[in-house]
């Protein structure tokens, strides 16, 4: 972008054609910043990005016996070490083939 912009010395006057000039090397150096930080940004996919995210109980789930949580508009078997009823909030920690692994969130009331 810098480079095409130096056509500007050949069409205006030195005085004019400057401060454009050093306006556009500035806004293209942010530009270049901002990509270079987003291609630094790894994105997390699959069973990596669900660790962390709030789950609804659907069915109720204990020790041993798995039940169905809601986790971003789609159903999800799911295993807890806690007694977790219809309607509680869980957290996933881990995820196993096609079943989560959850964990209560403590509420403060």
């Amino acid at each position: 972008m810098p480079l095409l912009s130096l056509v500007l010395f050949w069409i205006l006057p030195f005085s004019e054609a400057l401060p454009i000039y050093a306006a556009i090397s500035v806004a293209s150096g942010l530009i270049y910043l901002a990509i270079i930080r987003a291609m630094k940004h790894h994105s997390q996919t699959g069973s990596a990005s669900m660790k962390g995210h709030s789950v609804k109980v659907l069915k109720r789930i204990d020790p041993g016996v798995s039940g169905l949580v809601l986790l971003d508009g789609e159903i999800w078997n799911a295993e807890s070490e806690d007694i977790l009823k219809q309607g509680d909030q869980a957290k996933v920690t881990e995820v196993k083939g096609l079943t989560l692994q959850v964990e209560r969130v403590h509420q403060n009331r």
